[in-house]
C-alpha cells in the first residue's frame, strides 16, 4: 500500500472578489425569492379579505405562502352576515298585494304590517280567548293584553292591570294574590 502525500500547498480556487461577488448574486436571488413570495402571499391575503400579506411571505417564504393560504375567507364570512333577500318591506308590498286583491282584510294587513314592523312585536289574539290561566306557580296570563307575568308579579308588566282586579272581574271571591 502506498500513501499518497498531499502538496505542500493549497491552491486557493476562487479569489476574495469571486466570494464576494457570489454573495451578492446570493443575496440578490434571497431577495427576489423574498419578493416574489410576497408579492403571491398579498395576492392571496387581499383576496381573502385582509389588507396584507406580503410580509409573511417575505420573510417565511414558503412558509409564509402557507399560513396565509390557511387563514380563514372573511369574504365568504361577510356574505353570510349580510341581510336577507327578504326584507320587511318585500313582505309588506306582498301582503299590500293580497290587500288590493282582497285575499285578506284591512284588518289582517294592519296586524301583520305591526309586526313587521315591530310596533306590536306580538300579534293580538282574539277576544274569545278564555280567562287568564294559572300555569302552576310559575307564571300567570293577563285578561287585557294576554301577556305572560311571572308568579310572584301581582301587576302585569305590559298593560298594569293587577291580578286582583282581573279576579273579581272574572267573579272569583276569596283567591290570594
Amino acid at each position: 500500500m502506498t500513501i499518497s502525500k498531499m502538496p505542500a500547498e493549497i491552491t486557493i480556487l476562487a479569489s476574495s472578489d469571486d466570494v464576494a461577488i457570489a454573495c451578492l448574486v446570493w443575496c440578490l436571488i434571497i431577495l427576489l425569492q423574498g419578493f416574489f413570495l410576497g408579492a403571491i402571499t398579498d395576492s392571496i391575503a387581499k383576496k381573502k379579505g385582509y389588507k396584507s400579506g406580503f410580509a409573511w411571505g417575505f420573510f417565511l417564504s414558503f412558509i409564509g405562502l402557507i399560513i396565509v393560504a390557511c387563514y380563514p375567507d372573511l369574504n365568504a364570512q361577510n356574505k353570510m352576515l349580510q341581510a336577507p333577500e327578504h326584507t320587511s318591506a318585500d313582505e309588506l308590498m306582498k301582503y299590500k298585494e293580497l290587500l288590493d286583491q282582497g285575499a285578506i282584510t284591512q284588518r289582517e294587513f294592519d296586524a301583520k304590517k305591526r309586526q313587521l314592523l315591530n310596533l306590536d312585536p306580538q300579534p293580538k289574539q282574539a277576544s274569545h280567548n278564555p280567562a287568564p290561566k294559572q300555569m302552576g306557580k310559575t307564571e300567570w296570563y293577563c285578561k287585557k293584553c294576554y301577556t305572560k307575568n311571572a308568579a310572584y308579579s301581582m301587576i302585569c308588566t305590559k298593560c298594569g292591570a293587577s291580578r286582583a282586579e282581573q279576579a273579581a272581574a272574572l267573579g272569583y271571591r276569596d283567591t290570594k294574590y
